[in-house]
């Protein structure tokens, strides 16, 4: 198993996802899309979760596409349905550095709302300084923050407590 495998078992674990919650294998009619919904929402929290954890710790070597709802690997995606798949599972995990483990169990309190502002903030950071990387977020995320009774002062409280958590500073992955 890969390092990045390993480590992602591991940050799994830690946050307490069932591997089963992170695929699309459920039974459902087709009247109830809640199971579906609820394994999305794990799916997109375990994104963004470790692509603030890559960006902040570089604990993890994913290559990641901005999408409609914020950063998204295919790879990460690819090894969480195949540990899902796996029937033997190691017990052994990866090495998070003690500072990834802290900022997982913090990051794991947050919602997929603040979740998928940080990361769509923090990849566009990459790129821009962070007014321009501000602006950017709160035009590609209008509909979101409207659709959750939020507005542009809650990307900024976003903001502050990712310089909190330091989640903004630059890593080795940059």
């Amino acid at each position: 198993m890969t390092d990045d495998k390993n480590n992602l078992l591991a940050l799994i674990r830690l946050i307490k996802i069932d591997l089963k919650d992170l695929t699309d294998n459920v039974e459902h009619n087709d009247n109830d899309t809640s199971t579906f919904n609820f394994n999305f929402d794990k799916r997109l929290k375990t994104q963004k979760i470790v692509y603030l954890i890559e960006k902040t710790t570089g604990d993890f070597n994913y290559n990641f596409s901005l999408y409609l709802r914020g950063p998204y690997s295919s790879a990460l995606a690819g090894d969480y349905y195949s540990l899902a798949s796996e029937n033997n599972i190691p017990s052994k995990e990866g090495n998070l550095k003690k500072e990834t483990r802290e900022i997982a169990k913090k990051l794991n309190e947050k919602d997929n709302i603040w979740l998928e502002i940080a990361s769509t903030i923090r990849m566009m950071i990459s790129d821009d300084d962070e007014a321009d990387a501000i602006k950017r977020t709160i035009e590609l995320k209008t509909d979101i923050l409207k659709a959750n009774n939020k507005d542009e002062n809650y990307i900024n409280e976003v903001v502050l407590e990712m310089k909190t958590l330091n989640l903004l500073k630059n890593t080795v992955n940059m």
